[in-house]
């Protein structure tokens, strides 16, 4: 009969290597980190002008990225769960820069440099519709009438509620690796093998939150959401624009992960009213989008009159580098031909 003692050292060991087997970091991660940790040089990551815009006495942190010469339009995009304007990747918005287009990103509130929404509370939570408010608070501040509208992930979401309440503000709607309802229960949404996972990224890297650790999981985060699609994670990049947002701007707010689910599972079901948005749509989805199934865009995308799709095999929950050049130049012919 095994004693205690050595239960306890079994149970110990069971949990190490259970952490440990999760998704490895690129190669030289650490001497990287560090050498980003440890440099004083400083590189402001910020480019266009940047205001607050007031929506309903919440403000809401914006930057207006402008392209060379005159100007075609202007596309705003709209981030997913728990992320800032890094979200989106550099790679990724400078291609509507140099086609013409200027550039909107934004912290949600309960992010980046936007209010954290403290006092908040799951019976008195906002909800998608209240976060689509915030968007359409920086169209008016910044007088801009109707412009192109990109959204990713929760961001895709807040991004369909805006073409539905608001579709008079809008050119186009584009709308990236989403769902027209998390909770429909004939759909999968968070897989077992993707929760097992994100489990161990943090248990192995969120129970001592240095900015080491951060970092570390950021970039975890990003290779398991990649799903194991061969794309390359940036490591040193990650860690810049991690590294400038702790020390620079707010950093990370723990308490957004059960605000953002929250405003998710509030808003519901967006099925029966899809049908009522008019405006041009595309619908961009991964094959292998181990996050949000391929399932949730082949369900909602017929019920949005005349839209658009195009779905890629090699894409995860993510904006990769490899795939940027498919997915900006779809989004780029698609706007420039409404």
């Amino acid at each position: 009969m095994l004693t205690s003692s050595v239960l306890l050292i079994l149970l110990i060991l069971g949990i190490y290597f259970y952490v440990r087997s999760s998704p490895k970091l690129p190669e030289h991660s650490d001497e990287i980190i560090d050498d980003i940790l440890l440099s004083e040089s400083e590189v402001d990551l910020i480019k266009g002008e940047t205001g607050i815009a007031d929506s309903k006495g919440i403000s809401i942190w914006y930057e207006h990225l402008r392209t060379k010469g005159e100007s075609k339009g202007t596309v705003i995009l709209v981030m997913g769960h728990s992320s800032n304007i890094f979200g989106w990747p550099d790679y990724f918005f400078e291609e509507f820069l140099v086609a013409g287009y200027d550039v909107i990103r934004y912290d949600n509130r309960g992010v980046g440099m936007s209010d954290w929404m403290k006092g908040w509370t799951p019976e008195q939570g906002y909800t998608l519709e209240d976060m689509a408010e915030d968007c359409i608070a920086i169209l008016d501040h910044l007088e801009l009438d109707k412009v192109h509208l990109v959204g990713a992930s929760m961001g895709g979401m807040i991004a369909q509620r805006l073409a539905i309440s608001h579709g008079h503000r809008f050119h186009t709607l584009t709308s990236i690796m989403s769902s027209g309802h998390t909770a429909d229960k004939s759909l999968t949404l968070i897989p077992k093998p993707f929760k097992r996972d994100l489990m161990k990224v943090m248990a192995r890297y969120g129970w001592r939150p240095t900015e080491k650790n951060s970092i570390k999981m950021g970039i975890s985060l990003i290779r398991l959401l990649r799903n194991n699609n061969n794309h390359e994670v940036n490591a040193e990049d990650i860690a810049k624009k991690m590294k400038y947002d702790m020390r620079k701007r707010k950093g990370f707010n723990r308490k957004v992960v059960k605000q953002h689910s929250k405003a998710i599972e509030l808003s519901g079901s967006r099925y029966d009213e899809l049908g009522s948005i008019e405006i041009p749509t595309l619908i961009i989805h991964g094959k292998k989008d181990p996050l949000v199934k391929l399932e949730h865009a082949e369900k909602y995308a017929p019920m949005i009159p005349h839209a658009k799709t195009l779905y890629l095999d090699e894409m995860g929950h993510d904006l990769p580098r490899e795939l940027n050049a498919v997915i900006t130049q779809a989004i780029i012919d698609f706007i420039s031909s409404k």
